[in-house]
């Protein structure tokens, strides 16, 4: 009973901000947060994977996953989970109730208020949008040219880039980059002793249009806390102060066990500079991955 009610208030916090999804029936994602994706079967079933492992640290699994039966129907909507796993920490068992109360649809929106013993829970979430990419598709390759991303302008040096390597598929997606440093601060700017201070590293991604409920595109970053977050100023490093004479390979795992399936079209870049704004103006970034 403790591991259960342990999964009810987590999803409780995890779904009490704003999120997305595409009708009753289909897959839902967290607005600002795509690692979290919430399914409704029309066999009756739920499920609920977060796929940042930030999340997932306190209980030593890579990603939190809830699962359980529900109802919808003329605006009444119940609840309930019977399946949970995150590391060591499982459930599985006797049905609990996680809530039931009234739900609405409007437009690619929908709205849910339940109460339980566990306190209220309110939904809103809008569509992710329909896609042939189902949760076994393999991931593609990385691109071979910077002409299929919508910034193909960056100066980061190609070679830089070691290796982009995806594995597993869009409903569990990894995906690693390896730099070489000394590609980075070789050259001119090495011989100007521009980066003698060190240099930071960024990784930030691209959502377009009508992913999880987006009206416009927007960016994101991935900083040194190694969880998702929508950009802000001054833009967060992945990593500070890397030394200029700097040789060991840099290895950056920017998706583990992510789910994609509600983010094709979704690009990655990684850029490099003494701060945000000396890399932008730069233009010290490239693109590294296309989700599509």
């Amino acid at each position: 009973m403790k591991t259960a009610i342990h999964f009810v208030l987590a999803l409780s916090a995890l779904l009490s901000a704003p999120a997305q999804a595409q009708s009753v029936v289909g897959n839902w994602a967290v607005l600002g947060a795509p690692w979290i994706v919430v399914g409704f079967q029309s066999n009756g079933r739920w499920s609920f994977t977060d796929s940042n492992p930030a999340d997932a640290a306190e209980c030593g699994g890579s990603s939190i996953a809830v699962g359980g039966s529900y109802t919808a129907s003329g605006g009444a909507i119940s609840m309930s989970i019977d399946s949970g796993g995150c590391g060591s920490i499982s459930y599985s068992g006797t049905s609990i109730s996680l809530g039931s109360g009234t739900y609405s649809i409007s437009g690619n929106t929908l709205t849910a208020a339940l109460s339980s013993l566990y306190g209220p829970i309110n939904l809103v979430l809008t569509s992710l949008g329909t896609n042939t990419i189902t949760p076994t598709t393999p991931l593609p390759p990385p691109p071979t040219t910077q002409s299929v991303f919508t910034i193909p302008s960056g100066q980061m040096p190609a070679q830089a880039v070691l290796s982009v390597t995806p594995s597993g598929n869009f409903g569990a997606a990894t995906l690693v980059v390896k730099l070489d440093p000394t590609a980075l601060s070789a050259g001119l700017f090495a011989s100007e002793g521009q980066f003698a201070a060190g240099y930071n590293i960024y990784v930030g991604a691209l959502a377009p249009a009508g992913v999880m409920g987006l009206s416009s595109p927007a960016w994101f970053v991935y900083p040194a806390s190694k969880s998702w977050a929508t950009l802000g100023t001054p833009i967060d490093a992945y990593l500070e102060g890397i030394a200029q004479g700097a040789t060991n390979a840099i290895e950056i795992p920017i998706l583990q066990n992510m789910n994609l399936t509600g983010l094709v079209g979704a690009e990655i870049y990684i850029g490099y500079g003494t701060s945000d704004g000396e890399m932008l103006n730069n233009k010290r970034y490239r693109g590294v991955y296309l989700v599509q």
